[in-house]
């Protein structure tokens, strides 16, 4: 029996990096049902950024915002 932890299935959404390009920092990390779209607007926190680009890899993307 495996100790693992069981989480529920995540079908259809994609998990998504945020990080700012100038200067670079990570900002977070979650699965979106939808790809952020560049030239959009995305609130991480309470803070809401404008996506500048981005780049999706197999079921992940990395997503570059600054603040807005």
């Amino acid at each position: 029996m495996s100790s693992r932890p069981i989480t529920p299935s995540l079908a259809g959404t994609t998990r998504v990096t945020y990080c700012q390009d100038q200067p670079k920092r990570f900002l977070c990390e979650r699965d979106e049902a939808s790809l952020p779209t560049a030239g959009g607007y995305v609130a991480l926190g309470e803070a809401r950024y404008a996506v500048r680009r981005v780049e999706r890899i197999a079921r992940e993307a990395l997503a570059y915002v600054m603040p807005d």
